[in-house]
């Protein structure tokens, strides 16, 4: 006897290019922040929001219109720095780097360093946090100054037709194809949250090739809400 079979964690490529970012109210200012590139007030921009709002997909789409070079927090260290910081630089513009994830850098003289050598290289970073800097914990002065002084945005919670476009993105990133009224039954139901609709579609995908089903509402009341 055959048993179940249990879907293998395949990976899948999201459409993060410009054009594939869906544009609301909640999150119109974080994308007018990257198309101004590079007429910034400073060199240092900051977008910030909760899990999955698309703070990584804006940073993709900038790196491809930027040129930026993508430093990695849990590599960067001050002896290391000037390394990282020659590695690829912008090549349409200003040299540029990326920074995805600002709380995830515990060393506070190295971020204060980085934020002073972006501006003696008249170049460009992009940061990306889960809150305002006011609100990381960053307690060294000339830090959060410079932060402070940062062009900062902030991605809002959606609204219910950006979580109904970014319900059906997500199904077409992993090329499933889906009704309606699927769509139509998930939305009242849901936590109103980025996240909420990541781990749907994505506990809906795998549920789907497991019992090689099509996502339907029927298979959504089996796995999201019973």
């Amino acid at each position: 006897m055959i048993g179940r079979q249990f879907p293998l964690a395949l990976e899948f490529l999201p459409a993060l290019g410009r054009a594939d970012f869906l544009i609301a109210p909640c999150n119109q200012a974080a994308a007018a922040l990257v198309d101004a590139w590079p007429d910034w007030p400073g060199p240092h921009a900051l977008v910030y929001g909760p899990h999955a709002c698309g703070k990584t997909h804006l940073v993709t789409a900038w790196r491809e219109k930027s040129g930026a070079s993508l430093l990695d927090p849990a590599r960067l260290t001050v002896d290391g720095l000037g390394d990282a910081l020659d590695v690829a630089p912008g090549t349409v513009g200003p040299p540029a780097w990326a920074l995805d994830g600002l709380e995830e850098i515990a060393d506070e003289p190295l971020l204060f360093h980085l934020l002073n050598s972006v501006r003696e290289r008249q170049g460009s970073l992009l940061m990306t946090a889960r809150a305002a800097p006011s609100r990381l914990n960053f307690t060294l002065p000339d830090l959060t100054s410079r932060l402070a002084a940062a062009t900062a945005v902030v991605i809002e919670p959606p609204d219910d037709d950006l979580l109904a476009g970014l319900l059906i993105k997500l199904f077409m990133d992993r090329h499933l194809t889906v009704d309606p009224d699927v769509v139509a039954y998930i939305l009242p139901r849901i936590e109103r949250s980025f996240a909420a609709i990541h781990q749907a579609v994505t506990a809906l995908d795998r549920a789907g090739l497991a019992a090689k089903r099509r996502v339907t509402v029927a298979l959504v009341r089996q796995v999201l809400f019973q």
